[in-house]
């Protein structure tokens, strides 16, 4: 399963002044490096605008998406503090998250106000729109991929956001041997987690 989400967020500046013009995808690109780079640890507030959402349903898994997406910066750079970035990307990948790396890797096809964003490894593309100049994640696209089940969806979401920051705060107090356990009792409450929510 891979997150909907992409750890996200970059600089001050809106995204209609540092993104590329253009239908070559480096708008949108451009707009995920930002976002990339902008969200800190636990910085859910500066992930938020990432996604467009409309209703009022959207806008309860927008929150959930942007908490998870300040968690996986809070893993990446407390794994990268404690390791190497290296590792901490590493770390990244095993919960199926998206890094900087993959953002340059992206195949993207924009089409007028909407763009496909396929990630290295991803079966699905991630879905943007461009509102008012800007380039968002679509989560009405999200949320209609979860349908069945949104209220479930959202709570694995905010799990797996408090066993990320528990396993960073492990990582940065020195609670694992080395980044080989860490990243092992990470994946073990990763799968566990999404094994029950697929049971319900």
């Amino acid at each position: 399963m891979r997150l909907p989400t992409l750890i996200t967020l970059f600089l001050l500046a809106t995204i209609a002044q540092a993104a590329p013009k253009g239908d070559d995808g480096s708008a949108p690109r451009a707009a995920l490096l930002m976002y990339d780079k902008l969200v800190g640890p636990n910085e859910a507030d500066k992930a938020l605008p990432l996604y467009y959402a409309t209703t009022t349903r959207e806008r309860a898994l927008a929150a959930v998406l942007a908490n998870c997406d300040g968690a996986l910066a809070n893993l990446r750079k407390k794994a990268a503090d404690k390791y190497t970035p290296e590792i901490a990307d590493a770390m990244l990948h095993s919960l199926d998250a998206t890094t900087a790396e993959d953002i340059n890797a992206a195949k993207i096809e924009v089409m007028g106000d909407k763009a496909l964003v396929t990630f290295p490894n991803s079966t699905r593309p991630t879905i943007m729109t461009k509102v008012k100049s800007e380039w968002k994640i679509s989560v009405k696209a999200i949320a209609q991929d979860v349908q069945d089940n949104p209220r479930n969806f959202r709570k694995s979401f905010t799990r797996l956001a408090t066993l990320v920051n528990q396993t960073a705060d492990k990582i940065s107090q020195g609670q694992y041997a080395d980044p080989e356990e860490a990243s092992k009792k990470l994946i073990e409450g990763y799968k566990a987690l999404f094994a029950s929510a697929d049971q319900k």
